[in-house]
């Protein structure tokens, strides 16, 4: 040992090292409420793993400490488990991080007991092995510190990658399998009460954007933070390249709901350049998978002007549109696509007079209305559709035939 002393602070530190840690314990039940909240209401053997826990703390300082200030030495395997153990606790790291900071200025005060004197000045091996160890006791709880994080952390990642697999399946199994007796029992797992009222939001982003997990998980950030305040239990997760939210919506009513998408959610949303479409609420875990479908409908009827929608704000009409057979698209007559282009040249303003003229009754005055244009306007839109069609019968099961075809090849290139 190059210090001559380095033995009488080792054997000091062993030999209090009971007492120290006695003073280590104390000290974070004073500043640490969360270590003591746990050890006031953990059962004996938590109290005991806690203070073997302090005690192989100042014993591994110790055999560092002894070999030379070599911090590579001694065995760092109870800190790997002690990280690990506190991660299946869902205990806050930085809780723990700090408890270490504790017992290193516990750990230092003892130091210096056996170090210093009163009988005057302090001789050279002391003060520098003062110094030496002065910058050990930091190095040391730095290098305990990045171990237990990195411990948590792959520790945390497990569990993640375990939950996750558990809530895919499960979500899997409510959309698909929705008369699976075992669904009640899995659905405990996620405080889900089966005979509760359910909630289906879908979110798709419009285009990729860096990287795709990432921008689900602000979505599922977005959507856990929006709809907090009516639904307390939630599940998020990814189904089918879409974020999915399954909202226990047992306290959920139209008016708060009403207030949440008024409010919050569509700013958010087109700030994340993203759609949802959201279903009803029913009852029973059963109708999730018809919630799904629900939801999916409306998600697939947004709009660049309408980012978010009800499945119960959907007309018939849009309904019918998006659930059409395909044999629905094989009516396809000549003049579909000009029409289409035309509309499209007018940024949707001839079907929207069209659909708005046929919803007025074919009245030209309260369309115009509507649409807070001139009436003249509404004519010369309508004319230019017939003009479009060849159509020479301007009645309202035309003009509806028209409105329906367009609509369906419309949404069949969205």
């Amino acid at each position: 040992m190059s210090n001559p002393l380095t033995p009488t602070v080792v054997a000091h530190v062993l030999n209090t090292k009971s007492r120290t840690a006695d003073e280590i314990k104390d000290a974070n039940l004073q500043e640490v409420p969360e270590l003591a909240a746990t050890l006031q209401s953990a059962p004996e053997e938590e109290r005991r793993h806690a203070e073997a826990h302090f005690r192989q703390h100042i014993e591994t300082f110790a055999s560092a400490v002894e070999h030379d200030f070599d911090i590579s030495y001694p065995n760092y395997d109870f800190i790997v488990e002690q990280g690990a153990y506190r991660a299946r606790q869902k205990y806050p790291l930085a809780v723990q991080l700090h408890s270490y900071r504790i017992g290193q200025r516990v750990c230092w005060k003892t130091l210096c007991e056996s170090l210093v004197t009163n009988d005057g000045p302090m001789p050279e091996p002391t003060w520098r092995l003062m110094i030496a160890l002065s910058v050990f006791t930091f190095e040391y709880v730095n290098h305990i510190s990045a171990i237990l994080a990195n411990a948590y952390y792959k520790e945390s990642s497990k569990l993640e990658q375990t939950a996750s697999s558990v809530r895919a399946e499960f979500v899997d199994r409510l959309i698909r399998k929705p008369d699976d007796p075992t669904l009640a029992n899995s659905a405990a797992r996620f405080h889900f009460d089966a005979n509760s009222r359910f909630l289906v939001v879908l979110a798709r982003f419009l285009e990729a954007n860096g990287n795709s997990s990432d921008q689900i998980s602000e979505v599922q950030r977005c959507l856990d933070q929006v709809f907090s305040p009516i639904c307390e239990h939630r599940l998020t997760d990814l189904w089918r390249g879409d974020a999915i939210c399954i909202l226990s919506a047992q306290k959920y009513s139209d008016h708060d709901f009403e207030q949440v998408l008024n409010s919050e959610v569509s700013e958010k949303i087109v700030e994340m350049n993203c759609r949802i479409g959201i279903s009803t609420a029913q009852q029973g875990l059963n109708s999730i998978s018809d919630s799904y479908e629900d939801a999916l409908t409306a998600l697939e009827q947004t709009s660049r002007d309408h980012p978010v929608l009800r499945f119960n704000a959907m007309s018939v009409f849009d309904h019918l549109v998006a659930n059409a057979k395909n044999s629905a698209y094989r009516l396809k007559p000549r003049w579909v696509e000009s029409l289409i282009a035309e509309d499209k040249r007018s940024g949707g303003a001839l079907l929207q007079t069209l659909s708005t003229y046929v919803n007025s009754r074919m009245s030209a005055k309260k369309a115009a209305e509507i649409l807070k244009i001139h009436t003249n306007t509404v004519y010369q839109r309508i004319n230019k559709i017939e003009e479009l069609c060849n159509l020479t019968a301007p009645d309202s099961p035309n003009l509806i035939d028209i409105l329906v075809v367009a609509n369906l090849h419309r949404h069949k290139e969205n």
